[in-house]
């Protein structure tokens, strides 16, 4: 009988922290491809004068395709004025933290008493 090495320990039964890792990373990178080449096909259906290469896909995911400015790097990131805990990015798809927001709520974060 053959041992398994550790890349296969998971298909003969528990699965191992580092291959549960390594399928977690391949999903999260698999899904991250597929949103950017659907906001490019959104952006490619465009009539050329009308492709803006920022939006959102399903009306829920930002995505912004254009080349990032220090401007929109410091607003994904710092926006004190903001509600929101979540940012569209500055490039790519998806979210950046609102770093301004977390620290406002941490500081009115007060541990309970035991």
């Amino acid at each position: 009988m053959t041992t398994l090495d550790e890349g296969h320990r998971s298909c003969a039964g528990t699965p191992s922290k580092s291959s549960l890792t390594s399928r977690c990373r391949h999903t999260a990178g698999g899904i991250g491809v597929a949103l950017i080449a659907a906001a490019v096909v959104q952006q490619l259906r465009r009539p050329p004068q009308e492709r803006d290469w920022h939006g959102t896909l399903g009306g829920v995911v930002p995505y912004d395709l254009r080349p990032p400015t220090l401007a929109r790097l410091k607003d994904s990131v710092w926006a004190p004025e903001s509600e929101r805990v979540l940012l569209p990015r500055a490039a790519g798809v998806g979210w950046s933290p609102n770093l301004a927001r977390i620290i406002t709520l941490l500081e009115g974060w007060r541990p309970v008493d035991e």
